[in-house]
């Protein structure tokens, strides 16, 4: 499977905004990643060896249209040029259209473009709907809260990777769903985590929360989750040769 790698989470705590619709901006990101995965499938014909990160910087107008973009290369391996990678992806980004309240906008996604083996272990990311008060059932919180799991996913992965440690740890997070469906409040916590690694995850969740859009109730919703986040399991591979072992059948093998 070929994957434009973490476009879905890695933006996440790194949209540096103005003002607060972060959420909103966000989702327009998220939901142009297929085009996105389609310029990297594109190069990938030309260069199936392409990999790529790329900080894209927009400058996003008061009318919500994208008025300059501009790559800075952080990471390249390949044999070809990127430069038709570049030009679909900016080519793309001129078609977004953002939700900007009347104010100009500096937005900063990392993109990293890379093949992603199915096989490939994934990191631990278990839900837990620990309270609910309201009229909103847990079913229909799960089922919301599911479609952004790979998000949660990307925002504890990024740590991980950043960090190079075996991290783990708990995050809570309060919602507080109003009757429209729109979470009004969010409250982010962790627990057992590196403070450093826990406040740059709890940013993250807190963005994606933000996202979140539930069925319209009468009266408003509380609800408690628990996501506990763990590395991945290593997967058990072929053994190696043990040397000693080798050598000393060599030494009692007899000699012609």
């Amino acid at each position: 499977m070929t994957r434009a790698l973490a476009i879905v989470l890695l933006l996440r705590s790194s949209v540096a905004l103005a003002v607060p619709p972060a959420a909103a901006i966000y989702r327009t990101i998220r939901s142009k990643q297929k085009a996105l995965d389609a310029c990297y499938r594109k190069a990938l014909a030309r260069d199936p060896s392409l990999v790529l990160r790329v900080d894209l910087h927009l400058r996003v107008g008061t009318d919500g249209r994208v008025v300059r973009s501009t790559p800075k290369l952080k990471r390249y391996a390949g044999k070809g040029s990127i430069n038709p990678l570049i030009r679909c992806v900016q080519t793309e980004v001129k078609r977004w259209r953002f939700t900007t309240r009347g104010v100009v906008h500096e937005v900063m996604i990392p993109l990293v473009f890379k093949r992603t083996p199915d096989t490939m272990p994934a990191p631990k990311v278990a839900l837990d709907v620990r309270s609910q008060r309201g009229p909103l059932r847990e079913v229909e919180i799960r089922a919301v809260v599911r479609r952004d799991q790979a998000s949660m996913v990307a925002c504890y992965d990024r740590e991980r990777r950043r960090h190079r440690t075996a991290l783990r740890g708990e995050i809570d997070v309060v919602l507080s769903i109003a009757p429209s469906g729109v979470v009004k409040h969010t409250t982010v916590r962790w627990r057992r985590m590196e403070v450093l690694a826990g406040a740059n995850i709890a940013s993250c969740v807190r963005m994606v929360a933000a996202s979140w859009r539930f069925a319209r109730r009468k009266a408003p919703t509380l609800v408690t989750l628990r996501y506990a986040m763990s590395p991945p399991t290593p997967r058990a591979g072929p053994k190696e040769p043990n040397p000693a072992g080798l050598l000393e059948r060599w030494r009692k093998k007899p000699r012609q």
